[in-house]
Formats: structure tokens, C-alpha cells, sequence
């Protein structure tokens, strides 16, 4: 009894560290969202993903680091953060936003499809 009660005590951190690292990796938008979302460059100080996600389509919970956003379409959309911050977008081509950083939803409620360029700092 006692070795059964010290084996779930040991096993419960590493079960909820496991749990909790794949949630990490898991908010990635590039492996949440392959089919929507491709990284187009890497290096050590930057990563560029090509996020296009059409009209209707919610692109699933993931996370940004401290990022620049540049709307290459026209592009109407909803987000829920993790902050519980929510609201809409409706933003013109060429438009270029600035985040800190985020854990969010999007879906496309416009009537085309949003062609997004994100410039995603790591440095």
C-alpha cells in the first residue's frame, strides 16, 4: 500500500509535466494548423509563417511570441485570447499590426480569405 501510494505521488508530477509540455508545443500555430499555416523562413532571431484561412474556417488555439502582423488580403475576423479578450478585425490589405505576444483563436468572418504574413521574434 504505502509503495502504490508512493508510486502515484511520483508519477503524478511527471504525468502533469507531460500533460503540460504537449499543451505547450501544441499551441504552435504552424503544428496546430498545418494546412492553414506554413513557415516560410527561420533563423535564430526570426520565424515568417504564411497563415491563409478562408471564409467560415477558425484557425485553433495557439501562441505567439512577441510578433508583427501583415495583412496581405483584406481581412474581417473574430479572436478569443486566453486573457479573455475578444473582438473583431476588419482590416485592409497592406495593413501591419504589432503584438506582444498572445494565446488565441481566430475564425474568418468576412466574406474572402485572409492571407496573413506573421513575423514572429525570438530574440
Amino acid at each position: 500500500m504505502k509503495k502504490e501510494r508512493l508510486l502515484k505521488i511520483g508519477i503524478l508530477p511527471i504525468a502533469l509535466m507531460a500533460i503540460g509540455m504537449s499543451t505547450l508545443f501544441a499551441q504552435d500555430l504552424a503544428k496546430v494548423s498545418p494546412e492553414q499555416c506554413k513557415v516560410v523562413f527561420e533563423n535564430d532571431r526570426v520565424r515568417v509563417l504564411k497563415l491563409v484561412y478562408k471564409v467560415g474556417e477558425k484557425v485553433p488555439l495557439h501562441s505567439h511570441p512577441a510578433v508583427v502582423v501583415i495583412y496581405m488580403t483584406p481581412c474581417k475576423s473574430s479572436f478569443h485570447s486566453t486573457d479573455n479578450e475578444s473582438g473583431e478585425h476588419d482590416l485592409e490589405a497592406g495593413t501591419v499590426r504589432w503584438s506582444n505576444g498572445t494565446t488565441h483563436v481566430n475564425e474568418n468572418t468576412g466574406k474572402t480569405d485572409c492571407e496573413v504574413m506573421l513575423v514572429e521574434l525570438k530574440k
